[in-house]
């Protein structure tokens, strides 16, 4: 970072408490869920034996609230106290997470119980995301606050996605897969802490008028804002045509580099941490490809220069000595590219949108992409059995290039700072 953008960040950090305090937890839940991410399969497959297909069910059970639930959240939370109900659902995590260890003392522990504890996770897990999302605007002192406000929480939980599953890994080599759940339960706990105490009882009401509209009235009020904006309908495209191809792209890159490349189960794990590193040093650049492009050509360089790496991965020829070491560099290229687009995607929607509207925006863009991924973990699967991995690989990877086609086609390309009027920004 250079030393001005240092400095503002600093200062955002340092002067603005109520973001302080939201930022330390954030950052704590975001060690937590890593932990809980490595930790309750292990659960499943370590204590309960689970057959690969219940662990299918388990993932897909977090994962489904989503595209069923997301417009209805959003409705919803742009009712509430968005502070608050982030409070509430950390609340709700430690308790379902607490539930797990105390089961397995008390021989309570079952299948069917872990398939339910994280259903209600992942439907906690949709009220946090979209409220995440929708509260920062209200915790920065001006629009021009949010890149920074971004790029210091995608920082945070890059680094808890790098350091988080390691973190889990000690844990598991001296304790049991339950007791290291209550390190994510103390985590969850202490969020919750800093959350209630961050809320002040009035500010979120002076902020803005809450939505008092009926909940289907509500959400064709978020689908209408989304679609009549022409750069919230790009961002939206965007997302959805990226998730898809990067779920069928997830689905199928640890088999190409086990089976094809031949690189083994430890590259396939540095694969995945190496675009972790790439999230961290693109949350870190950001900004400084923001004052020098303007935010919509950082978006296309950013997502045209990870859907290259992408490509440049599936033609990696297997008898290449340095194949490892050239797949690990791809992926950092790819984390910092596609870092870069989601942040500037994500203050631009924040700056888009009244505070009034925050999270049924957020939910509708949500719902959309993530809708599209479990398809196109489907479509990348069942391409792969009839053309082989690397020929889908590659054909995914170049689909990719199509998230350009949103960012051309609307006004994000030529969009240079944040709007500063939501209401009127069209």
């Amino acid at each position: 970072m250079t030393q001005e953008e240092t400095q503002s960040t600093s200062s955002l950090l340092r002067g603005n408490r109520r973001f302080q305090q939201f930022w330390i937890a954030e950052t704590l839940v975001a060690y937590g869920s890593q932990i809980t991410f490595v930790v309750l399969p292990l659960v499943a497959v370590l204590i309960l034996n689970a057959t690969p297909m219940q662990l299918g069910l388990l993932t897909a059970l977090e994962r489904a609230s989503f595209p069923i639930l997301g417009l209805l959240a959003g409705a919803w939370l742009d009712r509430m106290n968005l502070r608050a109900t982030l409070a509430l659902t950390d609340l709700a995590r430690a308790v379902l997470v607490l539930i797990v260890p105390v089961a397995y003392w008390t021989g309570w522990l079952s299948f069917p119980l872990l398939l339910v504890i994280s259903l209600l996770l992942g439907l906690m897990y949709v009220l946090f995301e979209i409220a995440y999302i929708s509260v920062i605007p209200h915790l920065v002192d001006s629009i021009d606050d949010l890149p920074k406000a971004n790029a210091s929480l995608q920082a945070s939980s890059a680094t808890a996605g790098i350091l988080g599953p390691g973190a889990a890994g000690m844990l598991l080599a001296v304790l049991s897969a339950p007791v290291v759940l209550l390190f994510t339960t103390a985590s969850f706990l202490v969020s919750t802490f800093l959350l209630l105490v961050g809320v002040q009882r009035d500010a979120e009401a002076e902020d803005r008028k809450r939505s008092r509209d009926p909940i289907l009235a509500s959400i064709r009020i978020g689908w209408h804002r989304v679609w009549r904006n022409r750069t919230l309908r790009g961002i939206a495209q965007m997302a959805g045509i990226h998730l898809f191809c990067y779920a069928a792209f997830q689905t199928l890159i640890i088999l190409y580099l086990v089976n094809v490349l031949d690189l083994g189960g430890f590259y396939a794990a540095l694969f995945f941490g190496a675009m972790g590193a790439g999230f961290l040093l693109g949350s870190i650049i950001c900004g400084r490809l923001n004052r020098a492009l303007g935010i919509g050509r950082a978006m296309l360089l950013g997502t045209i220069g990870a859907d290259l790496a992408a490509i440049a991965i599936t033609v990696v020829p297997q008898p290449t000595v340095f194949r490892g070491p050239l797949v690990v560099a791809l992926a950092v290229l790819m984390g910092i590219g596609w870092q870069v687009c989601t942040l500037n995607s994500v203050s631009l929607r924040q700056a888009l949108t009244p505070l009034s509207l925050q999270a049924r925006v957020n939910s509708v863009i949500r719902v959309i992409s993530w809708s599209a991924a479990p398809l196109g973990g489907l479509v990348g699967g069942f391409a792969a059995g009839q053309w082989g991995v690397r020929t889908t690989l590659m054909l995914t990877a170049i689909a990719m290039l199509g998230a350009v086609i949103p960012i051309l086609m609307s006004p994000l390309v030529s969009i240079s700072v944040l709007p500063r009027q939501p209401e009127l920004a069209e």
